[in-house]
């Protein structure tokens, strides 16, 4: 009974980690394409 109860919250947990590194990524991407553009677009680099 606990095996499975273990397994499913490792399975959660798992599932968890991987949504917060697929967002972490897009998000990454993101600024990384909006710093480029915006770097290229304009010469003055705020940030």
């Amino acid at each position: 009974v606990f095996g499975g109860l273990i397994a499913s919250v490792i399975g959660f947990v798992i599932g968890l980690l991987f949504k917060v590194l697929v967002f972490v990524a897009l998000v990454g991407g993101l600024i990384y394409v909006v710093r480029k553009f915006t770097s290229s677009s304009s010469s003055r680099g705020d940030w």
